[in-house]
């Protein structure tokens, strides 16, 4: 029953390991930018067009994408930043 257990990959060196969660971070925060300059586009198109329905919609679908619970210090910038963008 030994077979069954499995293997631990693990990373050849620190090295590696840095640059690999380097690259996986800047991949994340790159997603999450995008994906926020699209919300924010969409909710200005939707003010500019006067449409207060789609409004809502939009920003009901931006709240609702953010987690419950904002683990990273870059999530909470990125989080704190959208927010105070709207309410200015």
């Amino acid at each position: 029953m030994n077979h069954l257990r499995g293997y631990k990959l693990k990373f050849p060196n620190q090295e590696v390991e840095k640059a690999f969660t380097q690259t996986v971070k800047d991949a994340l925060e790159r997603r999450v930018k995008d994906y926020f300059i699209s919300t924010q586009d969409q909710i200005k198109s939707t003010l500019q067009a006067k449409d207060i329905e789609s409004f809502i919609i939009a920003i009901n679908i931006a709240f609702s994408s953010i987690p419950y619970y904002i683990t990273s210090k870059t999530e909470k910038i990125i989080i704190v930043t959208f927010i105070c963008y709207f309410m200015v």
